[in-house]
């Protein structure tokens, strides 16, 4: 209470705490029941059973008790409710700062412009190819929104299921949030969009009040998440096409036009950081296909899946021999990844990594360039790959996941009569994989 001891109650907000914030603004004196009340809560302030609230407390300042809040370990070993108590006021900053998490989550890693993330509509997860996906509108350089769609992965369609939850607008995801508790009528309450540098800035300054690890002091913006997230994949297989479509720079053909270029080219700060961490997971990618054919777990099936087990198999045998009993080359993979690497590129030079599949290339047998000029076949093109087959094809089971998307959505394409012969091809191709997928593997 703000009131000095011995002064009466704030009636006002003991009438929040009996009747709940729809309630009558004060206890009527009007009634012997509510006289009665009084009475009780005079007699509890005389006799020192009271709170003071400094400054000017209303409602949302009351604390509550939250004893069904999740259970967590405690720094000191102990385990209790994250919060034992919450006002109304922290509840709202709590809010804003989930909304801030969601905001930074969901544009890094769908790389979509700001004004793309703030026009999320309620029921925007869908699939594409066979993907998740969701659906929102692009804005930029267009007379009016046109719905686009861009490939997400699963936590952040979780992401954005919570967020529909914490909108209380009736089609936007993002807009501005009301404290709880109170009548929700304050200026610019509800109304969708939101100061994105602003929900950036509250998130990021309350994650500092947690005790978590705590994100290095920089200047945050929407458009720093779109470039690094562009830098990263543009290292990938098939990268530079993948980013020509989920930044929508590639408006009539599946190409990534100079603006992607611009987008993924890092600084050289930055680039020689990501060179080290690129040629770790490089490594980690070799190494691991080492050592399941090591341990004898399934490695590849397709065309060339007898080529690269063959170069395995070469590399294996270089591996100095183990101290102990161990299964065959997991001490030397263990101890030095990046040497067991180099010795499997030494094996297999010509082995490309891909999306779909891994090349093992070698000129003469490729499908993706036999309708080149004889000067533009000097390498593979995995994007043009045909899987199941190119003489070059090997297919793992971190591939798997793709290839059972694409029948599933090519299967659902069946339904209609109207699919063209070369699509119902495609399915056939698709199940020659996933067939040996999940005989051979």
């Amino acid at each position: 209470m703000t009131k000095p001891i011995g002064a009466p109650p704030r009636w006002s907000l003991l009438t929040t705490l009996v009747y709940g914030p729809g309630g009558p603004r004060t206890i009527s004196p009007s009634s012997a029941a509510s006289r009665r009340r009084s009475a009780i809560a005079q007699a509890a302030v005389d006799a020192g059973q009271y709170q003071v609230l400094a400054g000017q407390a209303r409602a949302a300042d009351l604390p509550r008790p939250t004893p069904h809040f999740t259970v967590v370990r405690r720094a000191d070993g102990t385990e209790g409710p994250w919060r034992t108590h919450l006002t109304d006021r922290d509840l709202g900053e709590e809010l804003r700062a989930l909304q801030g998490a969601v905001y930074c989550f969901v544009a890094a890693l769908s790389m979509m412009r700001d004004s793309e993330v703030q026009e999320i509509r309620r029921g925007a997860l869908t699939h594409h190819y066979g993907t998740p996906a969701l659906r929102s509108h692009k804005l930029k350089n267009e007379p009016g929104p046109v719905e686009e769609k861009w490939w997400i992965i699963q936590p952040v369609a979780t992401a954005l299921t919570v967020l529909e939850r914490l909108s209380q607008h009736p089609t936007h995801l993002f807009i501005t949030l009301a404290t709880p508790g109170t009548s929700g009528h304050g200026r610019g309450t509800g109304r969708r969009g939101i100061s994105a540098p602003y929900a950036i800035d509250t998130f990021i300054a309350h994650h500092h009040t947690t005790g978590l690890e705590p994100i290095p002091h920089a200047r945050v913006r929407p458009h720093q998440f779109r470039k690094t997230m562009s830098v990263i994949c543009a290292q990938e297989p098939d990268g530079e096409i993948a980013l020509g479509i989920q930044l929508k720079h590639a408006a009539r053909r599946i190409l990534a036009n100079p603006t992607t270029h611009s987008y993924a080219a890092p600084d050289g700060a930055w680039m020689r950081e990501f060179d080290d961490r690129l040629a770790t997971a490089a490594a980690a990618k070799l190494t691991g296909l080492l050592t399941a054919r090591t341990t004898g777990a399934p490695v590849a099936v397709g065309p060339a899946a007898a080529r690269l087990h063959a170069g395995l198999d070469r590399a294996a045998a270089q591996l100095p021999a183990p101290a102990d009993p161990t299964p065959s080359g997991l001490q030397a993979l263990a101890a030095d990844p990046r040497a067991a690497a180099e010795l499997i590129r030494n094996e297999l030079p010509e082995l490309h990594f891909g999306t779909l599949n891994h090349c093992l290339w070698q000129p003469e047998w490729a499908e993706c360039t036999k309708h080149l000029p004889e000067n533009e076949g000097g390498a593979p093109l995995i994007g043009a790959c045909q899987p199941a087959r190119c003489r070059n094809s090997a297919v793992t089971p971190n591939h798997a996941p793709v290839w059972v998307a694409e029948q599933h959505d090519l299967t659902e394409q069946l339904r209609d009569r109207r699919l063209p012969p070369a699509r119902r091809a495609r399915l056939n191709d698709v199940k020659t994989i996933t067939t040996a997928l999940t005989q051979d593997m």
